[in-house]
Formats: structure tokens, sequence, C-alpha cells
């Protein structure tokens, strides 16, 4: 019987038990071995992955938030004791930044991405801190140009309210310091530069009212009412409300004054009822006097003479008495003797010999309103230089006033073009939207431009208005208007107000400064004539007033004969009661 040779047993999948199976079937089983030690070699290098990823983290967030404390801790320093103002302060804290990423960066002991991961993050910081860096240093400029622009109006503000410089001139000067290359307006934002324009102009206009208004009078009502109606200009500049407030103001006052009227001229009917009088008007002098000084002047007694003759004519008659009528006294004789010089001297001068036919005349019984007392009465003031003077002055009155009239009309006309003018050029519909245009540099450049000369060509078109606006603003009508204002005045070619080199520069063109296709320049020359007709105008009224005081009110407080002197309240030289 043979032997079979035994091999190891086997489990094979789908047997019930153990099988004899070939030697070939233990090479899979070695295999399978050897995969397993595989697989675990390899679970072990993820874990060691994990860790490194882990530490990497845990190395990534401390360097992160040693660069953000670091940061954070000299942007404080810098906000607390640098000039944020200062473009250095910037630059050295840009370089700080930089500075610290690359000292973190260097000694960073990450593996694998972790030094990529690492830049991104603090360059999101860096760029963070360079933002706020940026906003700060933009809001502290802002803040101390604002402040450099306060410092600079106040003390306009502060001449107006004391009355050292009037509104127009004000706004003049507040342009000059703040409008154009090199002033604090340049350096703010536009938006801004202007918003605190408006404000600052509008806050000159106010100071100016109220410093009128605060006198609480009618004058001072008269006066801020005269600045609204010759500057329109101020209503535009002032909001609604401000303009709302000053209005109704002036009203208040007004009325209060119209009311205390009407209580003081109740008190003095009342006064002349209870002196035994109808009415205030058929008051003697003196009693009107002891009323309107609150009974500080006393009325005179009855028997007091109040004229030179009438207390000469007293002396003499106490003397005769004391004399028992003796006119041989030598009292009375002496004071004769001096009554007598004092005529005689009188009577040397033509005044005075004109002062003695009049008592003469008076005295031999010629009425006061005779032809030969009226004749001597016109002499009297002819002899007085301020008298022929005044009369020169009413000559002149109307046809100076005509001329002002004209050169108000001028102006008023030339303030308007100039605004329409500067409308049309920035394509605007109010002028405050064309003031901002314009300093944005934003034109109408289908005028300004090639199309604009082409539309020219077409009746009626803006091209056509604009030119014709300008070339009326050119024709020096104003100036025109000006020369005849100085022909008119009473001293003749003086003139009646020399004009400030702000506003003769605003009414004197050069050839060429008004041009369509030089729209910058033409709108500069446009607004500042607009800014300076209203100086032009208030300038010449106050120096046609100055030529043209109240006549009437002037010619009866200087030149009225005194009773005393002429026996009557005195005559024109036509003979007409004064």
């Amino acid at each position: 019987m043979r032997i079979a040779k035994t091999i190891a047993n086997t489990t094979i999948a789908g047997t019930t038990g153990q099988q004899m199976g070939p030697v070939s079937l233990g090479e899979p089983m070695a295999k399978t071995i050897g995969d397993a030690g595989i697989e675990v070699g390899a679970a072990l290098s993820e874990a060691d992955q994990r860790n490194q990823r882990r530490q990497n983290l845990l190395r990534r967030t401390s360097d992160e938030k040693t660069f953000n404390t670091t940061i954070a801790q000299e942007w404080q320093r810098v906000q607390d004791q640098d000039d944020l103002t200062d473009d250095a302060t910037f630059q050295k804290f840009n370089k700080f930044v930089t500075d610290q990423k690359t000292n973190i960066m260097t000694a960073h002991r990450g593996t694998g991405d972790s030094p990529v991961l690492l830049e991104s993050k603090l360059t999101q910081f860096a760029g963070n801190y360079e933002i706020a860096a940026i906003s700060s240093a933009r809001t502290a400029t802002i803040d101390a140009l604002t402040a450099n622009y306060s410092e600079l109006t106040s003390p306009l503000l502060a001449k107006v309210a004391s009355n050292e410089m009037t509104e127009t001139e004000a706004i003049n000067e507040l342009n000059r310091l703040t409008i154009g290359p090199d002033t604090v307006g340049e350096a703010l934002p536009s938006k801004l530069a202007i918003d605190l324009a408006d404000a600052t102009q509008s806050q000159i206009i106010i100071t100016g009212l109220e410093r009128d208004l605060s006198k609480g009078t009618r004058a001072g009502i008269e006066a801020a009412q005269l600045k609204l109606r010759q500057n329109p200009s101020f209503a535009t500049i002032m909001t609604p409300l401000q303009l709302k407030n000053v209005t109704k103001r002036m009203a208040d006052q007004e009325y209060a004054l119209n009311a205390a009227d009407v209580q003081y001229g109740a008190a003095r009917e009342r006064f002349a009822v209870e002196s035994g009088y109808p009415n205030y008007n058929s008051l003697p002098a003196p009693l009107k006097q002891f009323y309107a000084s609150g009974g500080k002047i006393e009325p005179p007694k009855p028997y007091e003479m109040q004229s030179s003759e009438g207390k000469i004519a007293s002396d003499r008659a106490y003397l005769l008495a004391m004399s028992n009528n003796d006119p041989d006294d030598p009292r009375l004789k002496a004071f004769d003797e001096i009554v007598a010089q004092k005529n005689q001297k009188e009577a040397t001068t033509k005044v005075g010999k004109l002062n003695q036919d009049r008592k003469q005349l008076i005295a031999a019984g010629t009425p006061e309103q005779s032809p030969e007392i009226k004749a001597i009465d016109a002499q009297i003031l002819n002899e007085n230089p301020e008298y022929v003077a005044l009369q020169d002055r009413v000559l002149k009155y109307t046809p100076a006033l005509n001329a002002f009239d004209n050169f108000n009309r001028q102006a008023l006309s030339l303030h308007t073009d100039a605004k329409k003018a500067l409308m049309l050029l920035t394509n605007e519909k109010t002028y405050k939207a064309a003031t901002e245009a314009a300093a944005d540099k934003d034109f109408n450049w289908t005028l300004t431009g090639v199309t604009g000369a082409v539309s020219g060509i077409y009746a009626g078109s803006d091209f056509n208005e604009l030119q014709s606006i300008l070339t009326r603003i050119s024709g020096k009508a104003m100036l025109d208007a000006l020369s005849s204002l100085k022909a008119a005045s009473p001293t003749g070619a003086s003139g009646m107000g020399a004009l400030n080199q702000t506003e003769g520069d605003a009414l004197r063109f050069q050839e060429g400064a008004l041009s369509i296709k030089a729209p910058q320049t033409t709108a500069a020359t446009l607004m500042s004539l607009i800014d300076n007709t209203d100086s032009v105008i208030t300038s010449q009224e106050n120096a046609f007033k100055t030529s043209f005081p109240e006549i009437n009110k002037d010619f009866k407080a200087k030149f009225a004969p005194k009773a005393e002197e002429v026996g009557t309240i005195g005559y024109d030289i036509d003979g007409n009661p004064l």
C-alpha cells in the first residue's frame, strides 16, 4: 500500500472541513500578511502628519497673535504720540509693519504650506491696519484743515460784528483766503469746502443783520431791510430757516416799536389835556421841552425875556425904574452907550449892517412878510458859504439821483447777466449749483467744445445766447454809468466814491477774459463780478449819501435864522418860509 505525503491543511471557502490542497496555495497567504504591515505603516504616517499639522497650526496662531499684538501696540502709540497729518508718520508705521512681518516669517518654525498660510494671514492683518492708518490720517488732516479754516474766518465774523467790515467785504475776503491755489479750501474735499464756505457766508450775513437788529431801533431795522434789498444774493446764501428767523425778528421789532409809539403818543396827548390844552401840537415850545426832557428843562416864567433884544429892553426898563424914570440918569446913559457901541460894532460887517437895516424896518412897523424883509433875509443867507454850497447841492441833487438810478440799473443788470451766463456755461438751473459745478470744472462741453461753435449757426441756441450775454457784459455799460455818476457829483471830477482794487478788477475786463472757449477763466471772472457788484453798489450808495445828505434837514438845522437875529423863522432865496 502507497502512503501519500501530508501537506498543510487549509480551509477553502465553500467546504465544510479541512481539505487536501496543493502546496502552491500557501503563496497568497504570505502576500496578505505583507499588505497588512504596509497598512499599519500608513496609519502611523497619517498620525504623524496630523500631529505636524497640529503643531503648524499652534505655531501660526502664536505668530499671528504676536504680530497682531505688536502692531496694535505700535498703532496705539502712533495715535497717542505722533502727528497723523504728517506723511512721514504713515510711512514710518508702514515700515514697522513690514519689518515685523519679515521678522516673524523668518522665525516661523512651521513646515509644509504653513509659511504660505502664515504670510497670507499676516498680509491680511497688515492691510487692515494700513486701511485704518489711511482713514485716521485723512480724518486728522481734515480736522486740522477745518480748524485752520475756522481760525481764518473767525476774525472776519468779529470785524462784521464790530462794524469794521461790511458783509460784502467779509465775503470777498473769505473767498480770497479759501478759494484758489495754496488755500485751505483747495486742500479740503471739494464738497466739504463748499459746505464750509456756504455756512461761513451765511454766518457773516446773519452777524451783520444781528448787529443792526441788536440796536432795537427803527434805524437798525431799516439798515437790515436795506441790506436785504440791495443784496438779493443774501437771501439765497442764507438757509430758508435763517431768512425766516431774520424776517420774523424784524417784524417783531417793528411791532414793538409801533406799540411803544402808540403808548408814547397817548401819554403826550394826556399831558397836554392835563396842562389845559386841547392836544400836544397846541402846547407852547417850553412845555414841549419840559415834557420831552422828562421835567428836567423847566419852562421859563412869563416875565423872563428870551431874546437878546428882550433882555436889553428888560434891563433898560429896570434901570429906568431905579432912576425914577429920569432919562438923564448916568446909569441909564451908560447903558444906552454900551448898547449903541454894540450895535455899531455889528454894523461894521455886511451881515451886521443887514441885520441893523432889518431891525430898523421892524421898528418902523414893516411887516415880517414884506418883500423888503424877505430880501434882507435872503441876502443874509447868501453871505453864508455853507448855505451857498448847500444850494449848489440842491441844484445838482436831481441830476445826480437820475445818474445813480441809471448806474444802479446797469449794475443789477450786469449782476443778473453774469449769473445767467454762469448757469449756461455749466448747464445748471440754479446759481448755487452753477458755482459748485464751476468749482469742480464741470462745464457744458456742448457749448465750450467744437459742437458749441457749430450750434452757433442756429438762431436762439444756448451758444448764441451765452455769446450775446458775454458781449453785453464786456460792453462796460456799468463803467459808463459810473462815469456819468461821477460827473454829476458836487465835487465834479473827484467822483462820488473811488473803487477799491477788488471792485475795480471785477469791472475791468481784459480782452479775451470772457470767452466761451476759456470756460475756467470766464467762470472765475463771472463769479468775481457777481460777488463784487453788490459791493460796488453799496460803496457808491454810501458815497451818494455823503455827497447829498438829508438836504431839507441839513438846510433847516444849519441855516435857518435865529429868532433873536431876524425875528422870524427865516426864508430861502426865493422868499419862501423855511
